[in-house]
């Protein structure tokens, strides 16, 4: 016991323990990582100019919400690219129309199973 309290004060040193990070240091951190993260992926605003593009329809069509085949396949199809892209349902849910994340699994799965491919991410397989 009396070793305890002897050494007791090197736990209140100041250097015997790294200094702890600051709420604006962790989210200056956090922020950084992100931002490497979406500078190495493709942004799903581009996703969806490429395929309308190769689809001949606008991008405004893709983000619609006409149910059309025309109009759905491709929008499926962007759908699953974004997630092979390595981009969250949410993301993408928001980013093609401001739909629901569930919408977005069932597109990307929809466009998988039509086209033979394995289904991308993980999730949702």
């Amino acid at each position: 016991m009396r070793d305890i309290v002897r050494h007791s004060h090197t736990y209140a040193d100041p250097h015997c323990f790294p200094r702890k990070l600051t709420a604006l240091e962790i989210d200056d951190a956090r922020w950084a990582e992100e931002a490497r993260e979406r500078a190495s992926r493709v942004r799903v605003a581009r996703i969806i100019a490429l395929v309308a593009e190769a689809h001949n329809i606008t991008p405004d069509d893709i983000r619609g919400e006409c149910r059309k085949r025309c109009f759905a396949r491709p929008r499926h199809e962007a759908m699953y690219l974004a997630r092979c892209a390595g981009w969250s349902y949410p993301h993408i849910a928001r980013a093609i129309g401001g739909r629901d994340h569930s919408t977005v699994i069932h597109g990307a799965r929809k466009h998988a199973s039509l086209n033979g491919l394995p289904m991308a991410g993980g999730a949702g397989a």
